[in-house]
């Protein structure tokens, strides 16, 4: 594809462009609202997930920045915020770390290899006009997904919630090598997180408006401060660099593009599936409709720019949304709006990153894991059908067993048997 013609498919119809000729100035208190709201929510929250993808926790900010600068300029949804997600930063995470050796510097590489090569994937899947692979996903595979997901994202961060070190993304692996260790335990680690955990739990119950991640990283550096956390062995991030990311092109090698392809693939259909049901569920809920070619531009656009910005893969995020939408955000200015808000931030308060101690980060991580297990569902599809909850039973069990990209792949050869299945059976009724 010539770069006129790249272009030209990516800026038709721009739906921002839309969205600000018909742009009322009454509408811009609800949206700097909304999305100076989502931004603060967001920024412990980014800056968790960068664990997950085994990067510093500025590259969280970095892709969140790119991400809604991306998905803002191309989305034909108004509400939806894109940034970093527990579910797709582990899936990045279990692709990279086999490839890296390691070496923190190839880690940041084949996280923005990987980002790029998702967007375009993305942005291909919306050349060719294949919104409708959505529906491809089951039901019974998602839960699969999250449920496996879950347990995973839970076992890496047992470490730093003991105090202890252990290596890979193996379900058995972690579990076995904590139990081992656990007369290395570092007391002092792990009695504050499991106090931060209690705290995100009773905030959720008692005080669900307020936002947890973002009080428990306000306690965990003010106790970092007062008490001199570091004195005693809690581990810090440590200092962190300010400023503007740089625009980078990582050294791209055949054999890590081979490598990473099937994670690729699997992360944009997995952030698609996503992103559409929840830009038509804001959709439908504000009385506007959403084009899903366009939804895949705005996805693949978000990724690529992260990758570019020394990021890892996004997705669309059901939390940040939710709180624009409750605080009354009309349009796409809202997340170019907490865009600036993550600028500020990357500029003139960075250092208090430095103070936070990273058993919270794997508190937070912890307790948005549990949130994504799908039990209820689980029980649901037992009593439905049977034969689908052994199919997301068999995704959990392959996740843990052989890895997050194998059974992510799994589940998604299985809902494309089942669709082809439904396709090669007939209705009994066009039978008769």
């Amino acid at each position: 594809m010539k770069a006129g013609a790249l272009f030209g498919f990516l800026g038709s119809g721009l739906p921002l462009i839309a969205t600000l000729r018909g742009y009322r100035l009454a509408w811009l208190g609800k949206d700097s609202i909304a999305g100076l709201s989502a931004c603060i929510v967001s920024i412990p929250s980014v800056i968790a997930y960068a664990e997950l993808v085994h990067l510093p926790a500025i590259t969280g900010l970095y892709a969140a920045l790119a991400a809604a600068i991306g998905y803002a300029l191309f989305s034909s949804s108004r509400h939806v915020i894109a940034g970093p997600d527990a579910a797709i930063g582990l899936l990045a995470g279990s692709a990279i770390l086999p490839l890296s050796g390691g070496d923190p510097a190839r880690i940041v590489v084949l996280a923005a290899i990987l980002s790029i090569l998702s967007g375009v994937v993305l942005l291909l899947a919306a050349r060719l006009k294949l919104g409708v692979i959505a529906d491809l996903l089951s039901r019974p595979v998602l839960i699969g997904y999250l449920n496996g997901a879950s347990l995973v994202l839970i076992a890496t961060q047992l470490g730093k919630m003991f105090g202890i070190k252990t290596e890979g993304e193996e379900f058995f692996h972690i579990v076995f090598t904590v139990f081992q260790k656990l007369p290395q335990t570092h007391l002092a680690t792990f009695f504050f997180g499991v106090l931060l955990v209690v705290l995100l739990f009773a905030l959720a119950h008692w005080l669900p408006r307020v936002p947890g991640a973002l009080a428990v990283c306000a306690v965990a550096i003010a106790a970092t401060f007062v008490l001199d956390l570091g004195s005693y062995g809690v581990a810090l991030v440590g200092e962190v660099p300010s400023g503007f990311p740089h625009l980078t092109i990582p050294a791209v090698h055949w054999a890590d593009l081979a490598a990473l392809a099937p994670a690729a693939v699997a992360i944009a259909f997995l952030a698609f599936s996503d992103g559409i049901l929840l830009a038509q569920t804001f959709a439908e809920k504000n009385g506007y409709e959403v084009s899903p070619n366009r939804e895949l531009v705005a996805l693949g656009s978000a990724n690529i720019l992260a990758g570019l910005w020394q990021g890892f893969p996004v997705s669309a995020s059901q939390s940040r949304t939710s709180i624009v939408d409750s605080a009354g955000g009309r349009t796409q200015l809202a997340q170019l709006i907490l865009a600036v808000g993550l600028l500020l931030f990357l500029f003139f308060l960075t250092g208090l990153i430095a103070l936070l101690p990273k058993v919270a980060l794997g508190a937070i991580l912890i307790v948005t894991a549990i949130g994504m297990l799908e039990v209820a569902s689980l029980k649901g599809l037992y009593k439905i059908d049977r034969v689908e909850c052994g199919i997301a039973m068999g995704v959990t069990a392959a996740i843990l067993l052989a890895g997050v990209v194998p059974g992510i792949i799994l589940g998604l050869l299985l809902s494309l048997t089942t669709v082809l299945i439904e396709v090669s059976r007939p209705d009994d009724a066009v039978l008769r």
